[in-house]
């Protein structure tokens, strides 16, 4: 099970230290104007490349902005998104559930949902994320909350592969629904949807040889009833889990409720 939140330690700070006297000025010389060109120049090109990289950066890895694990960016309605989550979306798509039936985006309009990203091939964290997932399911059994999982590996996962796969966590078709598609259009929702970075990453295998890895989005979002992204939700990363998974439940319990249904 999720652990509650652990409190946030205090900041203890000692005392400075008596300021010791300014020592005299030294005689001031001038640069020779070239030097003073050459370093404003290199000024302004690690500004630029600084500014770049923490614009780009969040975008093309695991992490876009809006997320802080202290929950600064968190929004006081549930119901609204969070800080600087209004640029992504669910884009449009048509898949199958693990049962063959066909499903759209329209899955998410009238309800409160957590989805996420995986594979049932995955080495390394879809497992975990799997599990957790399972234990969001049991925390809010009596809530009116669905889940949806959705593969990026849809050609290895088909509805079969997938029914398999969700009956060892004994998921009820009808509130988890394990999702496969095209290729294309999975990795659109990541990439072009979601902003986040999606791509095969193969890992070295304990005979050395490589082993299929994909690496995608290790988030769950939460879904509003309009289809909107209200918040993610750190899923992979054991201590950011153990933080924020259990404010995940109480905002999806918060939501089901505002709806009349919780």
């Amino acid at each position: 099970m999720i652990p509650p939140e652990s409190p946030q330690a205090t900041d203890h700070r000692a005392a400075s230290p008596p300021t010791p006297p300014a020592p005299e000025p030294l005689p001031r010389r001038g640069l020779p104007r070239g030097l003073v060109a050459l370093g404003a120049a290199a000024a302004l090109l690690f500004v630029g490349s600084l500014a770049a990289v923490l614009v780009m950066a969040p975008w093309r890895g695991t992490s876009p902005p809006g997320e802080d694990p202290t929950g600064a960016y968190r929004s006081a309605d549930p119901a609204e998104p969070d800080a600087n989550l209004d640029g992504l979306t669910l884009l449009p798509f048509t898949m199958a559930d693990q049962l063959g039936r066909p499903v759209t985006q329209d899955i998410f309009l009238g309800k409160v949902t957590i989805m996420d990203f995986g594979f049932t091939r995955c080495p390394l964290v879809c497992p975990i994320m799997r599990s957790r997932m399972a234990d969001l399911r049991d925390r809010l059994r009596d809530v009116p909350v669905q889940f949806v999982t959705i593969s990026i590996d849809p050609e290895h996962d088909t509805p079969e592969v997938l029914r398999a796969y969700a009956a060892e966590v004994e998921a009820d078709p009808e509130r988890w629904r394990f999702l496969t598609g095209d290729k294309a259009t999975a990795w659109r929702l990541v990439r072009e949807g979601l902003l986040f970075a999606v791509e095969e990453d193969p890992i070295p295998g304990p005979d050395g040889a490589s082993v299929f890895n994909i690496r995608h989005p290790t988030r769950f979002f939460l879904i509003g009833p309009r289809g909107n992204v209200l918040g993610m939700y750190e899923a992979g990363d054991d201590q950011a889990a153990q933080a924020e998974l259990p404010a995940l439940a109480q905002r999806a319990r918060a939501l089901a409720r505002r709806l009349g249904r919780g």
